[in-house]
């Protein structure tokens, strides 16, 4: 067991709380000023050293913790976190969260990483498992107005997140999709998108590309026949795929994205074979939901998933082995299961509930990444975090502004135009709940896999009413 689980320390939890004012001497937010300051070597004024002196309890920790994870010495990542002001804000986030929380593993944040924005429900197309039956393309679709979004910009940044995820819907349906990427960058966010494609020509990826876009989801389901039954709409693959290599030739981090079921499941191999051939920097398999237009019929069982899982990785030891720029990814409770299996050496991240393949780490060159942008260069990122991230990394804000822990799961916290934003991240009932595992119940609660799995809280919460349940899909729990 790790011996920092839910360790709750006196002297650091909520030490931070009194740390947000602006210091009457040097004036600059206190936080700020000590993290500079340790960053750089440069000497803080009497009174922040005086105020902040117990923050050298957990920086140090946090600093060494972060740094080991990306494969880099204390002093390359001081330096990155130097130049880059969004690691500069993931660090405060992780202070914060430890100051709150106590160290914990997972860890909760300070603040969530990155949030996903429905800012449209307009869709160009009818796939047959969409999260929300109200997204299609009619006169009746809402669609959250731009300075209403950029109203959420600017929560998000003020709140201390790293990045924003822009869905729907089909987000690039919106005519303004550019301007409220550009907006997010002047924020200090990241962008993202989650995309169908369909709509991305060559000057379109430009586009997006000069905005500032980092990173886009692009969605394919199998082989063509397949893929364009899931989506609904025939002759959506070919788009697809020309808007795949658009997005990719225009130099955005791309990552393919495949919904599992029993009409695609044997395909996986296809559609990461097509991942490989358009230059795509991840390949990434979501496990199928059953909650709006999705049919129960088509989900699969927990032996079905546990064989998918096992499948990625055998094929991502070929990756490996290869030597080939691209990383997977599979967030599900047989994910971690499979690793254990595959590979004789697994690395872990705690803090993040993170577990990768100690040979995939020298896939990963993290320096100019640190120094430049997290989706700076095309080359893999992710090791293989296989953690529920709902109340630890993310939140999902819905077009009408109401926040739930993650898109599916339609369990409302607050609502993003009427509540504080950091306010429902930090007092959430619901949040503060799942973020501590030990309230998990029956064989979730003590699967020595807990750190890096946690069960999806979501899928149990739709299927069992109980939001800390056992995942009912899990292999160990239907056994």
């Amino acid at each position: 067991m790790d011996p920092f689980r839910y360790v709750q320390r006196p002297k650091i939890k909520n030490l931070l709380s009194r740390f947000n004012e602006i210091c009457p001497e040097c004036g600059h937010e206190r936080r700020i000023s000590y993290i500079d300051s340790y960053l750089s070597g440069n000497t803080v004024c009497k009174e922040c050293k005086s105020r902040l002196k117990l923050l050298s309890i957990p920086l140090p920790f946090a600093m060494k913790h972060v740094a080991g994870y990306f494969g880099m010495s204390i002093d390359e990542f001081k330096n990155a976190a130097n130049q880059n002001i969004v690691l500069k804000k993931a660090m405060l986030s992780f202070l914060e969260g430890i100051g709150r929380y106590g160290v914990r593993t997972p860890q909760p944040l300070g603040s969530p990483f990155f949030v996903i924005v429905s800012v449209t429900q307009k869709c160009n197309l009818n796939c047959s498992f969409c999260y929300n039956n109200e997204y299609h393309n009619n006169g009746n679709s809402i669609e959250m107005k731009n300075e209403k979004v950029k109203i959420v910009i600017d929560n998000l940044s003020k709140a201390g997140c790293l990045g924003i995820g822009f869905n729907g819907g089909e987000p690039t349906l919106r005519d303004d999709l550019c301007n409220l990427i550009s907006y997010a960058c002047s924020k200090d966010l990241i962008p993202l998108i989650a995309t169908n494609a369909v709509l991305i020509d060559r000057n379109y990826a430009k586009d997006l590309k000069d905005a500032g876009l980092c990173y886009a989801q692009v969605s394919i389901d199998g082989k063509p026949k397949t893929h364009d039954f899931l989506r609904g709409k025939k002759g959506t693959y070919d788009y697809t795929l020309k808007g795949l290599r658009n997005l990719v030739n225009a130099g955005i981090y791309v990552s393919v994205a495949m919904v599992a079921n029993k009409k695609n499941y044997t395909e996986i191999e296809d559609v990461l074979d097509i991942a490989k051939k358009y230059k795509a920097s991840k390949f990434e398999i979501l496990d199928y939901q059953c909650i709006g237009k999705a049919n129960d019929g088509i989900d699969l069982n927990p032996i079905e998933r546990l064989n998918i899982a096992e499948k990625l990785c055998h094929l991502w030891k070929e990756v490996i082995k290869n030597k080939e720029k691209i990383s997977l990814l599979y967030k599900n409770p047989n994910f971690y299961i499979s690793m254990k299996k595959t590979f004789s050496d697994i690395g872990t991240a705690n803090l993040f509930g993170a577990a990768f393949p100690q040979e995939a780490m020298k896939l990963f060159k993290y320096s100019k990444r640190m120094t430049d942008g997290i989706f700076s260069v095309q080359d893999p990122f992710s090791p293989i975090a296989t953690s529920c991230e709902a109340g630890f990394f993310g939140l999902y804000i819905d077009t009408d502004g109401t926040i739930t822990p993650c898109p599916y799961m339609p369990l409302k916290i607050g609502n993003i135009f009427k509540d504080n934003f950091h306010n429902i991240w930090t007092h959430s009932s619901i949040l503060n709940l799942i973020r501590d595992r030990s309230n998990l119940k029956g064989t979730c609660k003590n699967c020595e896999n807990i750190i890096y799995c946690g069960g999806c809280r979501a899928r149990t919460f739709n299927m069992t009413g109980d939001i800390l349940s056992s995942d009912p899909l899990c292999v160990k729990v239907s056994e």
